[in-house]
């Protein structure tokens, strides 16, 4: 990962916004090797084939470098070099490397008036434990002491059998300022030598008195062990949840790929383990991503939503401060672990200017009690529940609307999932003026409310319960009064702050759909403008309708196409019974990433018409991996089929399922149902007229009523737990 210096590029090894290693470049006599094969698809392991270039009279491509990495307790690596010559072969491995611990603002370009001050490399012998194999080498130790007196430590080893390498300062051939580690190797023909090395860091900021302090136990003992763990953790957590396996092909490559991106977007924080938003200038903890990633997955992975609402409990505002714009009771939005976070030069310590997070965090928790049951969760954080609710009744009042902005000093100026500057505007074009009530928020609040109302009566909170279900219901009547446009027949985007509405056609009230809050005639009407080929591209639904003065297929949110975005209109879609126009959606979406190299959605990308190009047009700066990208396939396919898990009941309810003629089956394995778990299959039927459910031996039937019934058949492949299936 070669690096100039000073470059803001994310080049390096990141451990909470920190920059624990700028460096590492290999050289085989002192050039760089040629690329010659990569592979990725893993997520926590990659491979990379090289071939030297020629030096003297070494014929180029005649050294074979193989280099295997895997992320486990830290970064390691194998490096394997093989001779294809017919003569024995004199050559060097050097491996330079350097660690400024730049912090990741540092990194993206944001400049410091004084920095800490890093020690210069401690080297010293590394000796194999008795019973091992023979592999003295080398460890290295970096640090840096910022200027809140916080140490950061990069531990490094250098290991090959038989050979013990030597570290000094690198040569100026690296380009690049560091250390080198320099292996000479003598290698007869077709003979290979393995260099073994490791990276962990070290940190006293996040978990002083912690007994989480990554670095201070023994490092795994080689490549081999550090591999074997690392695919036994991931197997382990494959295994605590559903799997999706499907007709088609790429589908399922495009599933095992957010699987994994999910797995490895996981970190720790001082207060739980979080979801990272994506990689590389967003793997910390959002508030709004991690609930809608949590939502996207909760059919799959309830246990990632307990994971999300705990740990966004455990960072819930507990006092007012102007600067990080945190309230009692107000859920994060960004939270930012190094050295600039911590002495405040930025504000996302966390910070917390976000209009959504709260009511989508709330939202979960309904959403989570009733596919799972887990009430012992739920009282849990009833108290967090409790502080959500009354920072919404002082944001809200009794007769208005979630708001942000119109207060000097903010971050960010549009605090929606739009967020960037110029996201929320008329339908002249002009921007809308704060501060702003943006529909989707209230959206999830009545919805927060509604399901909150509901559990509130479960645990005995009577006079609660009664508020929140008046206060749905007052809500739902003045939105679809306020935000409704009748000669568009579509809700606007927002209302500005004198009430006008901002009068275009977007994105954002397919967010709606799914949430109860728009009547029955008017969520129709919304859903269907939504395909509309002004809206929907032919690879998704974009941000923004052509037809309007602001639209640009290049911009971030202005028509672009964000898969989240269309995932919660696809469960929207679903849920008025636009099953074919979903599934228009999805194969829209298939089809984009399948046009990626790596089988992988990105966060976004460009809206420009599928008929006028082969292939989406990328963003340049999308995040890859990104959560809520990752987890929007698993949403479409659960809406699209219907499946909702009823706990208190222990059932499962499957509304009209339906399968496109491209798509053959569908099988799930593992859906929990409280503490129950069921198998599906469904799959098309060929009398057209009968959905089929088989269990234990017994199949029951059901006449299908409307055209997604009649294609589609549902049998129950395993049932444990008691679990009823009702086909409705």
């Amino acid at each position: 990962m070669p690096l100039s210096k000073g470059e803001p590029a994310p080049f390096g090894l990141f451990r909470d916004d920190t920059r624990y290693l700028s460096g590492w470049q290999v050289y085989i006599n002192g050039t760089h090797p040629r690329l010659l094969a990569s592979e990725i698809d893993k997520g926590f392991t990659a491979k990379f084939v090289y071939g030297n270039s020629k030096v003297g009279d070494l014929p180029e491509q005649s050294l074979m470098l193989s280099r295997d990495l895997v992320i486990a307790d830290g970064l390691y690596e194998q490096l394997v070099v093989t001779n294809f010559n017919t003569h024995p072969v004199d050559c060097e491995i050097a491996i330079v490397f350097d660690a400024d611990f730049a912090d990741m603002f540092e990194v993206r370009g944001s400049k410091r008036p004084a920095r800490g001050t890093t020690s210069g490399a401690k080297i010293e012998s590394d000796k194999s434990e008795p019973g091992q194999a023979a592999m003295d080498g080398k460890n290295v130790s970096m640090a840096y002491t910022g200027l809140d007196k916080y140490t950061m430590r990069t531990l490094l080893r250098f290991r090959s059998p038989g050979v013990e390498p030597t570290i000094t300062n690198a040569t100026p051939q690296s380009q690049m300022p560091g250390t080198i580690a320099r292996f000479p190797l003598h290698l007869k023909a077709r003979e290979s030598q393995s260099i073994e090395t490791s990276c962990r860091t070290w940190t006293d900021a996040r978990f002083a008195g912690s007994p989480y302090m990554s670095g201070e136990k023994q490092p795994y003992a080689n490549f081999a062990e550090a591999l074997s763990k690392a695919q036994s953790d991931y197997q382990q957590w494959r295994a605590d949840g559903a799997t999706i396996t499907t007709s088609d092909t790429a589908l399922n490559d495009i599933l095992d790929r957010a699987y994994r991106d999910l797995y490895i977007l996981r970190q720790g924080t001082p207060r739980g383990t979080c979801l990272a938003a994506g990689t590389p200038w967003f793997a910390c903890a959002f508030g709004r991503d991690q609930a809608v990633t949590a939502l996207e997955m909760l059919v799959m992975r309830p246990d990632l939503a307990r994971e999300v609402i705990t740990i966004l409990a455990a960072y819930q505002g507990t006092k007012h401060d102007n600067y990080t714009e945190e309230r009692p009771g107000k859920i994060l939005h960004e939270l930012r672990l190094g050295e600039m976070a911590r002495l405040g030069e930025i504000p996302f310590k966390p910070y917390y200017g976000t209009v959504d997070a709260t009511p989508l965090w709330l939202m979960l928790v309904v959403r989570y009690a009733r596919e799972t049951g887990d009430m012992q969760t739920i009282k849990q954080v009833w108290p967090n529940v409790e502080r959500a609710l009354a920072y919404l009744d002082t944001e809200i009042g009794d007769n208005g609307y979630l708001r942000y902005g119109g207060k000097p000093g903010a971050a960010l100026s549009n605090q929606g999932w739009k967020d960037s500057g110029d996201a929320v505007m008329y339908a002249n074009g002009q921007l809308a003026r704060a501060p702003i009530a943006l529909c989707e928020p209230q959206g999830y609040v009545y919805e927060a409310w509604s399901g909150l109302a509901e559990i509130a009566a479960q645990l005995g909170h009577g006079d609660l319960s009664v508020k929140l279900a008046n206060r749905a219901s007052a809500l739902k009547n003045r939105f679809n009064q306020d935000f409704w446009m009748p000669e568009k027949k579509f809700v606007a985007l927002a209302l500005d702050g004198q009430g006008k509405q901002c009068d275009v056609i977007s994105s954002n009230p397919g967010h709606l759909l799914a949430t109860g809050i728009l009547d029955d005639e008017r969520a129709r009407a919304v859903a269907g403008r939504m395909m509309q080929p002004d809206m929907f591209c032919g690879w998704g639904i974009r941000t923004l309708s052509a037809s309007e003065a602001a639209y640009n297929p290049m911009s971030y949110h202005n028509g672009s196409v964000w898969p989240h975005d269309n995932a919660l209109a696809v469960e929207g879609l679903s849920s008025v019974g636009m099953k074919v126009e979903a599934y228009k959606v999805m194969e829209g979406l298939k089809l984009a990433a399948q046009h990626q190299a790596d089988m992988r959605l990105p966060e976004l990308f460009c809206g420009f018409p599928r008929k006028d190009a082969n292939a989406p047009i990328r963003y340049p700066v999308s995040c890859v991996p990104q959560a809520w990208a990752a987890g929007s396939m698993f949403l479409i396919l659960s809406s699209c089929l219907g499946i909702k898990p009823d706990a208190p009941s222990k059932t499962l309810r499957i509304s009209h399922p339906y399968l496109p003629e491209w798509l053959d089956s569908v099988a799930f394995k593992g859906l929990k149902v409280g503490d129950g778990k069921v198998d599906l299959r469904f799959c098309h039927t060929s009398d057209g007229g009968t959905v089929a459910v088989t269990t234990g031996g017994e199949t029951y039937t059901k006449t299908g009523r409307g055209q997604a019934s009649e294609k589609t058949r549902v049998e129950i492949v395993r049932n444990e737990g008691n679990v009823s299936v009702k086909i409705e």
